[in-house]
């Protein structure tokens, strides 16, 4: 079974990558260092405005890796959910916002309303760190929790008070999610899925508020 889901990923991968090949020709680009902006002509302001926001989170990232990337990471903006599953393909849930294709360095953003452009530089953030944990963590598996909590916690992400009160009636409730059972992440509904990651940026403050962020370093490296 494991080996057949390994072949699915893959063809799944190859099908999303194929799609982005013949979908980028109608596509205008903007570099910003190693970073590739992929979009619709009309969206140009915003790419513009988006590679701007992102700059100061982005080198504390690459300060918390001590890495920046030597090759070119592709950033394609889509502005449907039609044109961003057609990329994305069936490789990822439903309610993902953005696709990290780590190893080929591509990232897929969803933008469909006013406030995903709002979020879109934390989201993007998100995605990039996913792809610095590919690059530079290449002797052992990090947990999906520790993955995805450093990924919110890197970007600037911060728990809402709807977010907090959704932890205290999974507490009241007794339906906390194991941090072993966030591996299955992306097999999980859109609520259960978001709590996971409410759960993950949660243990990522507390072991920074109390052991510091040299903690998460030496947690990811060993």
């Amino acid at each position: 079974m494991l080996k057949l889901n390994k072949i699915f990923i893959f063809t799944g991968c190859l099908l999303v990558i194929l799609s982005i090949e013949l979908l980028l020709a109608q596509k205008q680009t903007k570099t910003y260092r190693n970073y590739h902006f992929v979009y619709d002509t009309a969206d140009s302001v915003y790419v513009k405005k988006l590679a701007a926001k992102i700059k100061k989170q982005l080198h504390q990232i690459e300060f918390f890796f001590n890495y920046k990337p030597k090759s070119i990471i592709t950033i394609i903006i889509t502005r449907s959910d039609a044109e961003y599953t057609s990329y994305r393909g069936k490789i990822m849930p439903e309610w993902s916002q953005a696709l990290a294709l780590t190893r080929e360095k591509i990232i897929l953003l969803k933008i469909e309303n006013a406030d995903d452009i709002i979020r879109s530089p934390e989201i993007l953030l998100h995605e990039l760190v996913h792809i610095f944990f590919d690059d530079r963590i290449t002797t052992h598996k990090i947990p999906v929790w520790l993955h995805e909590g450093i990924a919110q916690y890197l970007s600037g992400y911060e728990l809402t008070v709807n977010d907090r009160i959704h932890l205290a009636n999974a507490l009241t409730s007794n339906n906390i999610i194991s941090l072993t059972a966030m591996d299955s992440l992306f097999t999980f509904g859109q609520v259960k899925a978001r709590l996971a990651y409410i759960e993950a940026l949660t243990a990522i403050q507390f072991i920074v508020k109390n052991h510091g962020v040299a903690a998460l370093q030496m947690l990811i490296n060993n």
